[in-house]
């Protein structure tokens, strides 16, 4: 159990040409790489998605500035 001053993850929008706006979740201590700016190309490190009724859950490991 996660106690309320912890912080369980952290959650990341990004922005897919044609789908739009999707939240990622990642790991409570992870750290943006730098040189990460605003509209930078990422790629997702170890992504999962999964369906839940209409709604899309991604989270990764990672995310990577290309």
């Amino acid at each position: 159990p996660v106690e309320p001053h912890e912080v369980e993850s952290q959650l990341l929008a990004l922005y897919y040409p044609g789908e739009g706006v999707q939240t990622v979740k990642l790991p409570a201590g992870y750290t943006l790489p730098k040189g990460l700016e605003d509209m930078a190309e990422v790629e997702l490190i170890n992504p999962e998605a999964c369906t839940v009724g209409r709604n899309l859950y991604v989270r990764a490991e990672g995310i990577e500035v290309k």
